[in-house]
């Protein structure tokens, strides 16, 4: 499974329910919060945040959970995991409005914080493999 790098279908056969996460913290993950995916015949519902806290790298370029078709509350959490009519949406990632805001974003974060630039050049390099990604699909 590579969502959102490659195809990852949901399954609409089988219920997610009455999830909850509570307590849970996480400092400087290289990737994004996490991904929250239902289907649209089959959302997932009853889905609970309580006092989830992740950051990140991300968090500068305003970036949170993944979420497809799921329903549920969030409760003293970072960031918002977009639970609801808002998560009614299909999350692309290779598309060339995305592989640009991508790269503004990460510039405009590099230019604030010059630390840690080896991570920055791997950044980089996917950013442009993203935009390749992209391109390809015009």
């Amino acid at each position: 499974m590579l969502y959102p790098l490659g195809g990852c279908e949901t399954q609409p056969l089988i219920d997610v329910r009455n999830i909850t996460l509570m307590n849970v913290t996480s400092h400087s993950g290289f990737l994004p919060p996490g991904i929250i995916r239902g289907n649209a015949t089959n959302p997932m519902d009853d889905i609970s945040l309580i006092d989830v806290k992740i950051t990140g790298w991300w968090k500068d370029m305003g970036w949170s959970f993944i979420s497809e078709y799921a329903y549920g509350e969030s409760e003293n959490s970072y960031p918002d995991p977009h639970l609801g009519k808002e998560s009614e949406r299909v999350f692309e990632l290779f598309t060339v409005p995305n592989a640009i805001e991508f790269l503004e974003g990460g510039y405009a974060l590099a230019i604030k914080d010059h630390t840690g630039i080896l991570g920055w050049e791997t950044l980089g390099g996917i950013v442009v493999w993203a935009l390749g990604m992209a391109l390809k699909g015009l």
